[in-house]
C-alpha cells in the first residue's frame, strides 16, 4: 500500500484507505515510516526529511506538491486528481523514487469542492461539487484535460445569498 503527501492508492479508495488508517490507528498498530521525497521535490517544507504514521506494511511517497489544495481523488487509471479552489491539478505518477508528471487538468472552477468518480455503463464521469453547483465531465484514461463540462445541479445557496451572511462556500 502506498500513501503519499498527495495521497495516491492503488486498489484502495479514499473512504476505505481512511477507514483502514483510522482502525489501524484505533488500534495502537500505526508504524513511522520515511517519507520518499524524490529529489527534484527536495526544497521548502520537504528539504528536511520526514516520517509518517501509516498502517504496518505501507509505505509513503510524495509525489508532487499543489499549493492550497483542498480535495483529491484517484482515477479509474490511477491518475491523482487535486483541487485548489480553482484549478484541478492531474498528477501521473511515474518510476518509484521520481515526482508525477503534474498539468492542470481543468481551470476556472468557482470554489471546487469534493471531486468523484463514476461509472455510467461504460462511461466514466468525473462530478466535481463548486460554490454553487456540481457539474461532470466525462472522463477518458489518457486525457491531459477536461472535456466539456454539463451542469448536473445549478443555484445551490452560496456567499451571494444576504440570508447566509456570507458564511457559506
Amino acid at each position: 500500500m502506498v500513501v503519499s503527501a498527495i495521497l495516491l492508492m492503488k486498489a484502495v479508495s479514499l473512504p476505505a484507505l481512511a477507514l483502514l488508517a483510522a482502525t489501524a490507528a484505533a488500534q495502537g498498530r500505526l508504524v513511522s515510516v520515511p517519507l520518499d521525497i524524490p529529489v527534484a521535490l527536495r526544497s521548502g517544507t520537504f528539504a528536511t526529511p520526514r516520517n509518517l504514521n501509516v498502517p504496518p506494511g505501507w509505505t509513503a511517497s510524495l509525489l508532487g506538491v499543489h499549493g492550497g489544495a483542498r480535495f483529491g481523488t484517484v482515477a479509474p487509471n490511477g491518475d491523482l486528481l487535486v483541487t485548489n479552489g480553482g484549478t484541478i491539478r492531474r498528477f501521473v505518477p511515474g518510476a518509484p523514487g521520481t515526482a508525477a508528471v503534474a498539468n492542470n487538468f481543468a481551470t476556472g472552477l468557482n470554489t471546487g469542492h469534493d471531486l468523484v468518480f463514476t461509472r455510467i455503463g461504460t462511461q466514466w464521469w468525473l462530478y466535481v461539487g463548486e460554490k454553487n453547483r456540481i457539474r461532470r465531465a466525462r472522463w477518458n484514461p489518457g486525457d491531459t484535460v477536461v472535456g466539456t463540462w454539463e451542469n448536473v445541479v445549478t443555484g445551490l445557496p452560496d456567499n451571494s445569498l444576504p440570508e447566509l451572511g456570507g458564511a457559506y462556500g
